[in-house]
């Protein structure tokens, strides 16, 4: 079962994802102390898909069901969903439409796997590498660098082609993709400081202002 617990972030943030990637949390569990480190990537999908609050505390914790105690399972759970607690959304989740029936070759956890090929095709690393070792937020990064390095060859083969030029031979631009058409306002961007109205003369020009034209030389008629 997934928690309704991730924060309603616009964006993902890199120095944000590495912070979140070394998060642990300390539970009771069987009666005992143990701490639990944050899902990586592969874990953070099985628990999107578990019903309920037991069998979310076994995997995250990877103990058995029946080896948790009633009394430990509710702050075990809230301690454990919160540390999980998705932050930012992947491109794969934006350009997602629930509004559509999904086609056929679309099965479940198709979405896991597209993420493990495309870093496993961009990096050379192993599936085991990308779903154990990587946190959700890391992936998301690389996975937004991947297709945006995609889109700018497409985007340069597109201008060099017939397909980027009308019927008169003038540029046509290229539609971006979804994912990228997303905006952020400036009130939304914690790690940039608010314009203010009251700054905007320091940045106006100052002094006489010469007008180039008047500067060249005149052809006589």
């Amino acid at each position: 079962m997934a928690p309704n617990t991730r924060p309603e972030l616009p964006e993902l943030d890199f120095l944000v994802a590495l912070e979140l990637k070394e998060r642990s949390v300390a539970v009771i569990l069987g009666g005992q102390a143990r701490t639990i480190r944050r899902a990586p990537l592969g874990l953070h999908y099985r628990l999107q898909a578990v019903e309920d609050a037991l069998a979310y505390v076994s995997l995250a914790s990877g103990l058995s069901e029946d080896d948790l105690l009633v009394e430990e399972l509710a702050p075990a759970f809230t301690a454990i969903a919160r540390l999980n607690s998705r932050a930012g959304h992947s491109i794969l989740e934006v350009l997602a439409s629930p509004e559509r029936p999904k086609p056929a070759f679309d099965y479940r956890g198709r979405g896991l796997a597209s993420v493990v090929h495309d870093l496993a095709h961009a990096y050379g690393w192993t599936a085991d590498y990308i779903l154990n070792e990587l946190s959700p937020e890391e992936a998301w990064c690389y996975l937004q660098e991947v297709h945006l390095e995609e889109h700018h060859r497409r985007l340069f083969s597109y201008n060099l082609s017939d397909l980027g030029r009308d019927k008169r031979g003038r540029q046509k631009p290229m539609s971006d993709p979804a994912w990228m058409r997303l905006r952020v306002r400036q009130d939304e961007r914690p790690d940039r400081p608010p314009l203010r109205a009251d700054l905007a003369a320091k940045f106006e020009p100052t002094g006489t202002i010469t007008n180039l034209d008047d500067l060249a030389p005149r052809r006589e008629s």
